[in-house]
Formats: structure tokens, sequence, C-alpha cells
């Protein structure tokens, strides 16, 4: 019998304040409209004034992508020779910076090969 009444109680407070918190809204919440009105303070607002331009040579930004660069060093015959850097881009950072090894390790000569790399996202 508890357990009922407690349902009752947590039905009826959940209709009660959704009920108030609709019966808030109002006309005046909407989004404002332009008419003969208020036009001028639309068009006097910098922000509405201007228009997005030339949507023809716009692009959008790559969100999602990451862009590492690595460099490593190059060790011939047991002794490093110099170090080589490349670059590569990925979905995540672990992804991008094994695209920069790669692009170093394509520039790696025949016989050797690359060790301490690092990686800079």
């Amino acid at each position: 019998m508890k357990i009922l009444l407690r349902i009752i109680v947590v039905i009826f407070i959940f209709v009660s304040v959704s009920t108030i918190a609709y019966s808030q809204i109002s006309e005046k919440d909407t989004i404002p409209q332009v008419n003969a009105d208020n036009a001028q303070l639309f068009a006097d607002d910098d922000r509405f004034a201007q228009g997005p331009g030339d949507v023809s040579t716009m692009s959008l930004p790559d969100f999602g992508r990451y862009t590492c660069s690595a460099s490593c060093h190059i060790v011939c015959n047991g002794s490093t020779v110099g170090i080589e850097t490349g670059s590569g881009s990925g979905s995540s950072e672990y992804e991008a910076c094994n695209a920069a090894k790669s692009a170093v390790n394509n520039k790696v000569p025949n016989g050797c090969y690359k060790r301490h790399c690092q990686c800079r996202c």
C-alpha cells in the first residue's frame, strides 16, 4: 500500500511540475521576427548586415582530423647518420603519429632503419 501511495505522489509531482513549466512558456519566448517596426534594428546591427560572402569558395573545417610531424634518427651500419622528418594525418593522434612515422620510413635508405621517433601533433 505504501508503494502505491509513493507512486501516486511521484506521478502527481511530475505532472504538476510539467504543467507549471509548460504554462510559463509564452508567445514572447519565440525567435524575434523582422517586421516594419523593428527592421531598422536589424539593419543597424553589423552581425545581420554582412552576408556570407562567396559561398562557392568556402570550405568546412576538418573536425576530427589530427596532423602530426615525426622526426626520427636514421641508423646505418650501427651508427646514426642523420634525422629525417615526415608528416601524416589521421582520425586520432595515434593514427596521425603512425602515418607520420610511415612517411619517415619511406625516406629511409635500404639497409638502414629509423629509431627514437618523436611525434608533434
